[in-house]
Formats: structure tokens, sequence, C-alpha cells
């Protein structure tokens, strides 16, 4: 595009600005210190389709930010081949580019894959049988304290910080002290976040969840949640059922699905798009996926057009790939003649 400006003074920045100013949405900020698109983590406004949230800093080691899903990360080739830029030579500039950064100590993020992390076994004690029994209550289910730990499901904050031999915080200690007595928390998909609901009538009325950041990671478009279930790895297809919340997945999985659970990814994407998880699950190595959305009353048949949109180049990669759609607002029928499904 033989775009100019003083702030992309490098090859690498110039053609990351060139790659991301192609798309359909975009504008340039503070003279071209970031670069703004539609977000494609969380699919951004759905009322404005002009709106750009997703925010990347031009220069390494290419931070971003949603201003909308409050999503961040650093922009890496994994990223770009997520949301659909194909430029082998811009992966090797970047990399490199975020090599130099490290090896002179000027790297300001901490950023790691999925990690290990101890599970708690909870504490009986009155907090504790009040939390779970909101659980059960929640759920209309029997959970025991000991059942906790197989759904990846923290009562206390400090018990999985102790548990692992953490000895930092990532928030105020005043803001840890109320996560741990007021809320309870599921373990994301990749260790690296707590998903935290709160409990209570008292503290933080206006703040319903909160993801707490186990070690600091920057990075959480992983943050989904997902039931730990048994998954054949060989089998040819498996079968991935989506809602947006922790308690709308876990009511599915103890109340809708009661049986033939095998094989089975239970998630919950806690705001990601579902197009985002899918595209994880792909580089995963799932590639034909029997998929089952179970989405909320508010949204719209465009949504899931744009979704599929969206999802283009994975439809046409994976071809085997089979769409259920059970929506409270539309019939099933509807979206599968929508979708052209040959179930």
């Amino acid at each position: 595009m033989g775009l100019m400006n003083k702030f992309w003074n490098d090859p690498v920045t110039q053609r990351l600005a060139e790659s991301l100013l192609k798309f359909s949405v975009s504008q340039v900020h503070t003279k071209g210190k970031e670069i703004s698109i539609r977000c494609p983590i969380c699919g951004d406004s759905r009322k404005h389709r002009n709106s750009t949230h997703f925010f990347i800093k031009m220069e390494p080691p290419y931070p971003y930010y949603c201003q909308r899903c409050k999503s961040f990360g650093l922009i890496n080739h994994s990223f770009l081949q997520n949301i659909g830029i194909y430029d082998s030579e811009l992966y090797i500039l970047i990399k490199a580019a975020n090599r130099e950064i490290k090896k002179s100590n000027r790297l300001k993020y901490k950023t790691h894959s999925k990690k290990e992390l101890v599970i708690p076994d909870p504490s009986l004690n009155k907090i504790n049988k009040i939390k779970l029994a909101y659980i059960n209550s929640r759920l209309g289910i029997n959970l025991s304290l000991e059942d906790l730990k197989n759904f990846k499901i923290i009562l206390n904050l400090y018990d999985l910080l102790d548990a692992n031999e953490i000895e930092y915080l990532t928030c105020s200690e005043r803001m840890a002290d109320t996560l741990d007595h007021n809320f309870i928390g599921f373990i994301s998909y990749d260790n690296n976040y707590v998903i935290m609901r709160n409990l209570s009538k008292k503290e933080l009325t206006n703040l319903r969840y909160y993801n707490y950041n186990i070690f600091g990671n920057y990075d959480n478009s992983r943050r989904f949640y997902t039931i730990p279930n048994k998954i054949d790895i060989l089998s040819p297809v498996v079968n991935v059922v989506t809602a947006e919340g922790v308690f709308d997945i876990l009511g599915i999985y103890f109340n809708i699905l009661k049986q033939n659970k095998e094989n089975t990814i239970f998630v919950a994407v806690n705001g990601i798009g579902v197009n985002f998880m899918l595209k994880n699950l792909f580089k995963m190595g799932f590639l034909d996926i029997n998929l089952s959305i179970y989405a909320d009353s508010d949204n719209s048949l465009d949504e899931f057009k744009k979704m599929k949109k969206s999802l283009g180049d994975a439809f046409d990669s994976h071809p085997n790939i089979y769409n259920t759609y059970m929506v409270k607002k539309y019939l099933l029928e509807d979206l599968m003649s929508f979708f052209n499904l040959n179930q």
C-alpha cells in the first residue's frame, strides 16, 4: 500500500500496519501510535458495525487491548492467523523483533502457555458450606465438597495460591481478601485465570464476575472454561457444546445432556466469541466438530450469520464440521435450514 507514518519507522511495524489497514473497518489513532480494528475475540459492537474497540500499539511487542471485552495480549503469528492475516514473512519479522526485546530485558509483558495447576481440596467450614449450597441450589444438584475439584471449581482464592506456592498477588490485597471471602472460582482452560463469581449482596454488588490473573500473564484470550472430560483424540468427530457463562454450561452438563457425555468438550466462552474459541480448538487438532450452541435469548440471527461468515476459512478447511444451533429465541429447524445442514 505504500503507507507512511513517522511512527512506523521500521519494516516490521510498517508491514503490520499495512496488513491491519486492509481490513474493511480499521482506524489510525494518536498519529499512528495505535491502530484499531473490529475485535476478533468478542466480535465487537452488535449495534454499530463500524465501531472498532480492538487497539494495537504500533511498536514491538505489539500489545493489544479490547475496550469492550477487556481482552489483551501480544500480537504473534498465531493471532495473526486467527484474524486472517497469512503472511509468513511478517510472522518471522515479529518473532525476531520480540526476541530482540527479550534479549535487551525491555519486555514488560509476561506471557506463557498452559500451565500445570494444583486444584486444592476445599476446607470444611461455615463459609464454604454456604458457597457449596449456592452452587447446588443454582444448578439443582447435590455436589459434595470433594466433587468440586473434579470440575476445577475453587471456593477460596488463597487456598489455590497456597496449594501452588504462589506468594504474590496480581490485584490489591483488599481485593484479594474480598475475592477469597465472597467469591467462588472456576479455573480457565489454560489454567492462567480464575473466573470468579460474586455471591455477596453487600460487597462489590455491581461486580458479578472478576477474572483473577493467577500468574500475571499478559494474555487472557483463552480464559474460557471447560469441564474436565474424557476426549478421544483419535475419534473422527468430537462434540463441542458451548454456552456463554460457567453456570450455563454446568447447567447443560448436569440437567440437559445427562447421558452420552463422552468425547464432548463443554465450554463456557466467558465473553470470548464462539468463533475465536473454535479457532483455538482447531489449532489443538480438533478438525471435525459437531457443534451445539446454547445461546442467550438476546442473541440475534444476524449474529449467527456473521459468525458463519467469519469462520468461512475454517468451514472450507474442515468440511466435516456439523453445526446444531440450540437457541432459545429461534426454532432449531429455522437455523438448520439457514446453515444448510445435513443432519
